[in-house]
């Protein structure tokens, strides 16, 4: 479980996120809805690393979550950054599966065949689509406990996004590693979606779980459209 308690981020005056206190548990897909800015890829990015709370713990398994802790290995966040390397996409994973014990190089590039990717392209030279595929990969690949997708579908159409989830679920029901997918495409993880959490101004401001959310008989889109105007 990943137990995220009191956390906080301040950027000068301005609050990012508000006293976040949220539970991941294993084996499950998760929902993270919230609009531009509510703080969803704050609190991704902390979790995975690449800034630092405020105020706050995150333990990952029982134990804390720090730059250099021992279970940073179960914990993979995609980005939107872009890889610029002359480097052709075979070789760069080649290399992250010799440093990383735990990624599967097989997995990313039987992940890319099925996008029709084209074959060994400089990282450089990939489009949107391509990036996002090659990311999604990756993450895949990564085999992490919990892995994070950050509006890892936003350059992908939607059928790309349904391959996507085919594959989402296939992952999961083969590793029953948690993932959490925070997108704007709510209507189209309905399906997926176990528990969810929305996030506004920095703050948690509901969790549930699909089931719940169907005995009231309405969808998701609506559920979360009731709690946060979406745009």
């Amino acid at each position: 479980m990943i137990k995220i308690m009191n956390l906080s981020k301040m950027y000068g005056n301005d609050e990012a996120l508000n006293n976040v206190t949220v539970e991941i548990h294993e084996g499950k897909i998760y929902g993270l809805f919230g609009n531009n800015g509510s703080g969803k890829t704050t609190l991704i990015n902390i979790i995975a690393r690449r800034i630092f709370q405020t105020e706050g713990l995150i333990e990952v398994d029982g134990n804390l979550l720090l730059a250099n802790s021992n279970v940073n290995h179960l914990v993979f966040c995609t980005n939107n950054e872009r890889y610029i390397a002359d480097e052709r996409y075979k070789g760069y994973l080649r290399r992250i599966s010799r440093l990383n014990g735990h990624f599967d190089y097989s997995i990313a590039i039987n992940i890319m065949k099925s996008f029709n990717m084209k074959d060994n392209q400089f990282l450089y030279k990939l489009t949107d689509r391509q990036h996002s595929i090659f990311k999604i990969s990756m993450a895949f690949a990564m085999n992490a406990k919990y892995t994070f997708f950050d509006e890892s579908t936003l350059h992908l159409d939607a059928k790309d996004r349904e391959q996507f989830y085919k594959i989402l679920l296939k992952m999961y029901n083969k590793t029953q590693n948690t993932y959490v997918i925070a997108t704007h495409y709510i209507d189209e993880v309905e399906n997926l979606t176990e528990d969810v959490i929305v996030i506004d101004q920095g703050r948690i401001i509901e969790e549930t779980s699909i089931e719940a959310i169907q005995m009231q008989e309405i969808s998701l889109v609506q559920y979360v459209s009731s709690k946060v105007e979406v745009v």
